[in-house]
This record gives structure tokens, sequence and C-alpha cells, in this order.
């Protein structure tokens, strides 16, 4: 899999962003989050808060045909 972080702006942390056409995505995607080897979940981190509060991600190319097709 494939491993992704967040790019985190100069000026208090703030995830900088872009705004982008409908027409340009594909597909969505499926993120785990990684947290590396031996490090236990903490229990402050919930499906509702998780994208905030981890910085790195595995890509999921197994989540269907077509992101395995088009991810790997």
């Amino acid at each position: 899999m494939y491993s992704v972080t967040k790019a985190i702006g100069q000026n208090n942390n703030i995830v900088p962003g872009d705004i982008v056409s409908l027409s340009t995505i594909h597909q969505s995607c499926h993120l785990i989050p990684h947290l590396g080897p031996n490090i236990s979940w903490p229990s402050s981190r919930k499906s509702a808060n998780v994208l905030d509060l981890c910085n790195s991600f595995l890509l999921n190319n197994w989540s269907s045909k077509f992101a395995y097709q088009t991810l790997w």
C-alpha cells in the first residue's frame, strides 16, 4: 500500500487546500491511519476526528477492483 501524508503549512499548522473541479475526480479512496509499528490506537481517536488527528495514512488499493487497477 502507498503511504500518504498531510502537507502542513507554516502558519499555525494550517493544512493547505485547493479547489478541485468535480470533473477531475475519478473515484473516492479508502485511507487507513498509519501509526507505525508497535503503537497502540489511542482511545481519543474516533471515526469523526481521525482525519484531523492523524498525519500519515495508507492508501488501500485493495478496497475494490477499480481501485486496484487505478492505484497500483
